[in-house]
C-alpha cells in the first residue's frame, strides 16, 4: 500500500513539474498592463457613478503613465555590469520586449484612456471640483 502511495506521489509530482513549464512565464510587462488596464476600468466605473472624480483622474493619469512605460525603450539586458553601473557611458544598448503589435495595441488603449482623461477633467472643471 505504501508503495502505491509512493509511487502516486511520484507521478503527482512530474505531472506538477510539466505543468508548471508549459504555462506562460509571468513577466514584468504583463502585470504592468493587467495592473493599468484594472485602474482605467475602475475610474471608468467610478465615472459612470460621479463618484470621487479626482481619484478618477489620478486612476487614469497613472494607467497611462504605466502603459507609456511599456512602450518606451527599456536598458537591453545583455549589457555588461560594467556598461549598467557607468552613468557617463552613452552608448548603451536599448531594446524593448514588446513587438510592434503589442506597441500597438498599448497605443490605442493610451489613446482611449487620454480621451477618457480629457472629458473628465472637462467634467470635473464644469462642477468646480478642487484637488
Amino acid at each position: 500500500m505504501q508503495l502505491r502511495l509512493d509511487e502516486a506521489n511520484e507521478k503527482l509530482k512530474i505531472d506538477q513539474i510539466s505543468q508548471q513549464q508549459e504555462e506562460e512565464p509571468i513577466v514584468a510587462e504583463k502585470l504592468i498592463f493587467d495592473r493599468a488596464l484594472e485602474m482605467s476600468k475602475q475610474a471608468a466605473y467610478n465615472e459612470l457613478k460621479n463618484q470621487d472624480l479626482i481619484g478618477c483622474e489620478s486612476n487614469y493619469a497613472t494607467a497611462i503613465w504605466m502603459l507609456e512605460s511599456l512602450i518606451d525603450i527599456g536598458i537591453n539586458p545583455n549589457n555588461s555590469d560594467d556598461q549598467m553601473n557607468d552613468d557617463d557611458d552613452d552608448s548603451k544598448s536599448y531594446s524593448s520586449s514588446l513587438d510592434e503589435n503589442d506597441k500597438k495595441m498599448v497605443e490605442l488603449f493610451i489613446n482611449s484612456i487620454s480621451k477618457r482623461l480629457s472629458i473628465l477633467r472637462e467634467k470635473i472643471s464644469n462642477q468646480n471640483i478642487t484637488h
